[in-house]
């Protein structure tokens, strides 16, 4: 365990897991976004997180064609983006979401 001597002579423990993993998942039945603290050997979850209503709802829409020689209508495409980071005693993670119109030709 280590620890740290401050400068008023009292000792600051610091504990720190080695097995623990931090997961980012997304559910898109009801667009939630989890985020979980596990302990691998234990196989318990030590904390979690829940955000509500992370991405939109999924609306696709027909608009006008990007290009004159395509033949299909464009397909508008959703993507939630994140990163995680676990370090020592602490997480930090972002997401985000985009939305975009691509042609469906490829």
């Amino acid at each position: 365990m280590p620890l740290v001597i401050l400068s008023c002579c009292a000792i600051l423990l610091r504990y720190r897991n080695s097995h623990l993993m931090a997961a980012m998942t997304f559910s898109p039945d009801d667009q939630s976004l989890q985020v979980s603290l596990v302990d691998t050997v234990a196989g318990r979850v030590l904390h979690r997180v829940t955000h509500t209503n992370a991405a939109p709802s999924a609306t696709y829409q027909q608009y006008p064609s990007l290009n004159s020689t395509s033949t299909s209508a464009p397909v508008q495409k959703h993507q939630l983006n994140g990163c995680l980071v676990l370090t020592e005693n602490w997480v930090a993670y972002r997401y985000y979401y985009c939305s975009y119109i691509c042609s469906s030709d490829g």
